[in-house]
């Protein structure tokens, strides 16, 4: 047998030793990954926590119409926020009133600039036939007739209008893209658990 003649640290000897030794065999750029997942999971809560605490010395409160009748509320189009989010409200001037999810890093930087202008605001409870424009993304593996099985339930089973329907294909996997109306947040959530069953489909995300 062969005896290795070099320098081993005593803390490399304690991993090896360890119960959590397989972890240090995971490969380094997989580690990368996930400390950058981790990184932006703390800056996400950090941004929640953020907005929060400076709602709290906003006490004006601002109730959000669902049919959005007013022209002064404005629906930000960089987090698309629909019924039921958790929102703020940015007023840019005097009559007009942005409107942005609570976790829209853009909403931070404006409450950066513009502190004194953001307003707490929540959606009405009571029920409206508004649609609004949010994005889903699917992933998975391809197979004959899995984006009919998903305009079935999108069309037949929710009745949702689309306003545009991407699917590309690479060696047996799948991506799509569906921008579609929505009414509110309840809605899609449950849209997206019913596309997740469907037979091939290993991810439903909602995007911006």
């Amino acid at each position: 047998a062969e005896v290795y003649h070099g320098n081993v640290t005593f803390v490399k000897v304690k991993r090896c030793f360890s119960k959590w030794s397989f972890l240090y065999k995971i490969n380094h750029k997989v580690l990368a990954n996930l400390k950058f997942i981790a990184r932006r999971l703390r800056y996400m809560f950090s941004m929640e926590a953020f907005i929060h605490q400076h709602l709290k010395r906003q006490p004006t409160a601002m109730l959000l119409d669902d049919k959005m009748e007013s022209l002064h509320q404005v629906i930000a189009k960089c987090c698309n926020p629909i019924a039921g989010d958790s929102v703020i409200g940015v007023k840019i001037s005097d009559n007009e009133i942005v409107v942005h999810r609570t976790n829209c890093m853009e909403a931070r930087q404006l409450m950066s600039k513009m502190g004194k202008n953001i307003v707490k605001a929540k959606w009405r409870k009571d029920e409206t036939n508004i649609d609004f424009l949010t994005g889903l993304k699917i992933t998975g593996f391809d197979k004959i007739g899995l984006v009919n099985d998903v305009l079935t339930i999108m069309y037949k089973d929710f009745k949702i209008n689309c306003r545009s329907i991407n699917f590309e294909t690479s060696e047996g996997l799948f991506e799509g893209t569906i921008m579609l109306y929505i009414q509110n947040l309840s809605v899609l959530q449950e849209l997206m658990e019913k596309l997740k069953l469907v037979d091939g489909i290993q991810r439903v995300d909602r995007i911006n």
